[in-house]
């Protein structure tokens, strides 16, 4: 029985998947799941958590240490994908996403929301935190 650094007494339901890793880093796919889960357990009310699922995808190439998008158009959306760049920033992966597990919680919740709005006649993605 191995010991695992994130343990919680809560029932987890949340749909966790990672992607991007080689095959050989089973054990930096488990230790996100477990990480997210963890994460997902003090930020979101267990009825919130359990019809939530997350998509974790590693990208070496992105701008940033990490964003977290919604994949639906509702108001309280519950399907979500945290990209992370592990090589973007000196902090650690898991304080990236546990930073995007918070903006998770924002969408989750409708503290935070996508707007699209028209600029120089360019169509951009906006969001709104609280109303504003």
């Amino acid at each position: 029985m191995g010991f695992h650094v994130f343990q919680n007494l809560r029932v987890f339901a949340l749909i966790v998947n990672v992607y991007g890793l080689p095959v050989q880093s089973v054990n930096t796919k488990s230790l996100l799941e477990e990480a997210a889960k963890f994460y997902a357990g003090i930020l979101l009310e267990e009825d919130i958590m359990e019809k939530i699922e997350l998509d974790i995808q590693i990208d070496f190439d992105m701008d940033c240490a990490g964003h977290c998008v919604t994949d639906d158009c509702e108001d309280y959306p519950k399907c979500f994908t945290i990209f992370l760049n592990p090589e973007f920033t000196t902090e650690s992966v898991f304080d990236t996403l546990a930073h995007e597990m918070v903006h998770l919680k924002q969408f989750a919740i409708n503290e935070l929301y996508n707007v699209l709005a028209m600029e120089a006649d360019e169509l951009t993605l906006g969001h709104i935190w609280k109303g504003e």
